[in-house]
């Protein structure tokens, strides 16, 4: 039977012990995995070391944390409560062992891992760009149940501590180290030579093998008086309710715990947190992110599995048409992977990209990178062995793509977020080759991506592309008709109904805002000054059948100037620091209500309008599951994360509910809201 932990006995008294889930492509803990765990610990414990190492035998991660499926199975308090403890008490029993303990971090290390470095002695991080330290949990609608509510702010202080447990965001070794999370930095290709070096500058008790900075003057004033730590816990969690809008329990119930029991000692403080993590786990709110994380992560997988059975190599070069702002994000993205891109634009395509980069960062090493790894063109050449051709549609013009057609052979070609007349695309360039593509906004940082239909369904040249988003971190979604796009379905009715509702003198804000306290991520009207007014113009126009007053709105807004974002004014006024309603916006409408009950107006009209689109594209069969529609709503469009996408809000409120919200507003604002055959289906009409 194979092992989880294999310990390797040194004769100098140093002792190895390495993780290696069998039949993983990553290092989880589990019930079985606890159980070699404590087994390992008991010998250890029998027969101690000098000095404990415990390493990573996979590359790239150290250890991912708890296995999720494992929470899905937990139904009642006592169980959560049982789950918890067993982490706490394992950890525990590492934390007391007889002799230092040093924690070995080579690659990710996320939730548990984190958890149980922070119960060694030390810890040391590679400098590898893969290694990454988190507490993610909170993402997941839970808390650190492990000991990190616990163990955290004593290693790197209050407010640090809160900080990394309420934002879960990833912290990169040089950052860990002057937070005092790791006590050194080794190199990536020397990991165990150079943490064997620490071990022994440890045993040998060298005053220069760990130097932990002590707390500035103003933390302990705050973190080590009680009116400071008072001022602490409610500046915090006035942020997370402005942030969130109490829509999501865990932060507030981390916060909680970590004013309780930051005083306390573990015998205490532990059972606390075990009984927050099982009323967390309990939550819809976390059932619904749960399920999130392993759809896309099941997503992500099945792209991986496709590339690897048809032996797709990785893209090395992309040549990309025409040089608008989001091409340079296209570019840049490419660029940070290590891969060739050719920018065919205008003379001042390149000083414009240059600028670009010093406008979006402020790393001059890596803008650099990124700078010898870009060339431009002004003529079109051979394909020159270019894998891949992304063609920005939206500014690509008719003339330059007839001239590419030529040029062609041997390469995929992508059209990207193209919504101009599809006949005419389709007999500018190869069928078998031609793949359209939309990525969400922004596009750099959003991970989902919409990939059309080859008229030829070119498999081959499918798998070519999901290599390449695979390599960019994204998350693919397959539409499996010709000709659409689920963001038809699910963005430009968000957009479009908001613009109804603008155009019936309903302000900006008070739409946003009702959204955001719904829990959506991206308001609609902030989301089209990013877009770009011109380009939602261009959407709405071919795909939605918006009132001619919403073009006339849209048209004089551009001709005045307001871009968007971009151009410093669209609905909002980006002049100052801190965006503000753009007051010259209401010269523009014509009239400008009130009404009495504005959350359940905007909320209903904009919602149940997605709902309704949403299931009719999963009845026109785009996608094939609805766990897809819920992935791209939430990772792509930015749908309230806590309701598990817009799909499964649907089904939570009830078919019959979805149906009869549905009918009303039929009646009230027409045939958009007509529900679907399969709501009426569902709800059994």
């Amino acid at each position: 039977m194979a092992h989880a932990f294999n310990l390797q006995r040194r004769s100098d008294g140093i002792a190895l012990l390495y993780f290696d889930v069998p039949g993983q492509s990553v290092n989880i803990f589990n019930a079985a995995v606890f159980d070699e765990f404590e087994s390992v610990l008991q010998t250890l414990d029998k027969n101690p070391p000098k000095i404990l190492l415990i390493l990573s035998a996979k590359k790239d991660i150290f250890i991912a944390g708890a296995d999720i499926n494992e929470f899905l199975k937990i139904k009642t308090l006592q169980k959560g409560f049982m789950a918890s403890r067993r982490g706490q008490l394992a950890f525990q029993r590492l934390h007391l062992l007889p002799f230092p303990t040093i924690a070995v971090i080579d690659g990710a290390c996320m939730g548990g891992g984190t958890e149980m470095s922070l119960a060694c002695t030390f810890r040391l991080a590679s400098d590898s760009p893969k290694t990454k330290i988190a507490l993610p949990e909170v993402k997941l609608g839970i808390l650190p149940g492990w000991g990190g509510t616990q163990r955290l702010p004593k290693c790197v202080g209050l407010k640090n501590a809160l900080d990394i447990i309420l934002s879960g965001k990833n912290i990169a070794p040089q950052q860990a180290l002057r937070l005092g999370l790791i006590d050194g930095i080794i190199s990536e290709n020397q990991v165990e030579i150079q943490a064997i070096a620490f071990a022994k500058g440890i045993l040998a008790k060298s005053q220069k093998t760990v130097k932990r900075r002590g707390k500035s003057f103003t933390n302990r004033i705050l973190e080590d008086t009680y009116l400071g730590r008072l001022f602490i816990f409610y500046l915090i969690r006035k942020r997370v309710l402005v942030r969130t809008f109490a829509n999501y329990p865990a932060p507030l119930k981390a916060i909680d715990v970590v004013r309780q029991t930051y005083r306390m000692n573990p015998e205490k403080g532990l059972p606390i947190e075990a009984r927050a993590l099982a009323e967390l786990i309990l939550t819809d709110e976390s059932h619904a992110l749960v399920n999130l994380f392993l759809w896309q992560d099941e997503l992500k997988k099945n792209t991986a599995k496709q590339v690897r059975e048809h032996k797709i190599k990785s893209v090395q070069n992309v040549q990309l048409i025409t040089g608008s702002a989001s091409s340079f994000e296209w570019a840049c993205s490419l660029a940070r992977k290590g891969i060739r891109v050719s920018v065919l634009g205008s003379v001042n395509t390149e000083q414009d990209f240059t600028e670009y980069l010093k406008q979006h960062s402020a790393d001059h090493e890596i803008n650099e990178r990124i700078r010898n790894t870009v060339t431009f063109k002004i003529t079109i050449d051979s394909n020159g062995g270019r894998d891949v051709i992304l063609i920005d549609e939206a500014n690509a013009d008719i003339a330059t793509l007839q001239r590419i057609e030529k040029n062609f052979d041997g390469a995929v070609g992508v059209i990207v977020n193209g919504m101009t007349d599809k006949k005419q695309l389709a007999g500018i360039l190869r069928a078998q080759n031609r793949f359209p593509l939309y990525f969400y906004y922004p596009v750099g940082r959003n991970r989902i991506v919409e990939v059309g239909t080859s008229p030829a369904k070119n498999e081959g040249g499918l798998y070519v592309i999901f290599s390449l988003l695979q390599e960019l971190g994204k998350i693919p979604i397959r539409i499996r008709r010709k000709n659409e796009f689920l963001f038809e379905y699910l963005l430009l009715p968000y957009l479009s109904e908001a613009l109804r509702l603008l155009s019936e003198g309903i302000e900006p804000t008070g739409v946003d805002n009702v959204l955001k306290r719904f829990g959506m991520e991206s308001a609609p009207f902030a989301l089209m000054d990013a877009m770009g007014l011109r380009n939602v113009l261009s959407h709405l126009q071919k795909s939605e059948n918006i009132p001619e007053k919403i073009s006339v709105l849209l048209q004089e807004m551009i001709r005045l100037g307001w871009m968007g974002k971009e151009s410093g004014k669209g609905f909002y006024d980006y002049s100052k620091k801190k965006k503000r309603a753009n007051k010259g916006l209401g010269k523009l409408l014509t009239n400008n209500v009130k009404t009495s009950d504005l959350e359940n107006v905007v909320k209903h009209r904009v919602i149940f309008l997605m709902i309704n689109r949403a299931v009719l594209a999963l009845e026109k069969e785009l996608v094939s599951l609805p766990k897809e529609i819920d992935v791209a709503s939430v990772f792509g469009l930015g749908f309230a994360p806590f309701r598990g996408g817009i799909y499964s809000y649907a089904q939570a409120l009830g078919w019959q509910t979805v149906w009869r919200h549905l009918s009303d507003l039929q009646r009230k604002f027409g045939a958009r809201f007509s529900p679907v055959e399969l709501i009426v289906q569902k709800a059994k009409i």
